[in-house]
């Protein structure tokens, strides 16, 4: 990316020489650099773009002379932009993932609920029927009923196991399998 930059920056100058457009398209590069990368690899791209720029472009040519106030300023710049910009994309990255995680905890939410009350409003119903019918319900219908309820009730318990072993094992706490 440096490297394209500069060469960008060489005929940009020759044709036109201002410093001033260097500069900021250097910057640019810099800041690119930052944001897809962290302070570990902009900071030395920073300082390599700041002593390139002053090799390069500002007088005297192709020496590393920084005796003006402007040429220390610049490096400080190109160093402030590397670290600024690097703090803000690792900000911006913290956001999204800690972003990203709620929605998948939210999804997860739903799903739960849903299973949840699949089970529950069938043990609901079949209770309220029972209760409701229980004297025009022959024997056979009734046990049915409990049946069904009894089931419901074991696929509830076996949801809410499952949950209480995912919480156990996101806080590090052994969990012991047993059969079914």
């Amino acid at each position: 990316m440096l490297g394209v930059t500069l060469l960008l920056c060489w005929g940009l100058n020759a044709f036109f020489p201002v410093t001033i457009a260097v500069l900021l398209l250097l910057q640019l590069a810099v800041a690119i650099v930052a944001l897809q990368s962290g302070p570990s690899l902009a900071v030395p791209i920073s300082l390599v773009a700041a002593l390139s720029f002053n090799f390069l472009f500002t007088a005297p040519r192709f020496s590393l002379q920084m005796s003006d106030v402007t040429d220390v300023i610049n490096l400080v710049v190109f160093m402030l932009v590397a670290g600024v910009t690097s703090y803000i994309a690792h900000f911006y990255r913290q956001q999204r993932d800690e972003l990203e995680q709620t929605r998948l905890r939210n999804s997860i939410l739903l799903s739960v609920s849903h299973d949840l009350r699949t089970p529950l409003a069938t043990i609901i119903g079949t209770l309220t029927t029972l209760q409701a019918y229980m004297n025009k319900l022959s024997h056979t219908e009734r046990n049915e009923l409990l049946d069904s309820a009894t089931q419901e009730s074991h696929r509830l318990h076996h949801y809410i196991e499952n949950l209480l072993q995912a919480t156990k094992l996101q806080h590090g706490i052994p969990v012991i399998i047993e059969d079914a």
